[in-house]
């Protein structure tokens, strides 16, 4: 199975821009900078397996598309001295679902 995203730019921050995502309507993510990752892992506890495509939302046109097995394993991070890149992600040690 499958899903189509919407992704919704919400607000700048001193960090860049913020999204909220939803899937048929509903959100399932409130509030990121990089829509990916946090789709994915959203999508992932669904149950959902598959493909993600992501759309502007308001628009048909597919902007983006992967893999949710791979994206919920990847973060995107960025530094004074290197580029954004996608690398593993791990969950915070002072998060809920870390045990």
């Amino acid at each position: 199975m499958s899903a189509i995203v919407d992704i919704e730019r919400t607000h700048y921050t001193s960090s860049g821009a913020r999204y909220r995502v939803l899937l048929d309507g509903a959100v399932i993510v409130k509030s990121c900078r990089d829509v990916c990752g946090p789709t994915a892992r959203a999508l992932s506890a669904m149950g959902v397996t598959g493909r993600v495509q992501f759309r502007r939302l308001g628009h048909k046109q597919i902007d983006m598309e992967g893999l949710i097995a791979v994206l919920a394993t990847k973060t995107v991070t960025e530094g004074d001295k290197i580029s954004p890149r996608l690398t593993k992600w791990q969950a915070h040690f002072m998060a809920k679902d870390a045990e």
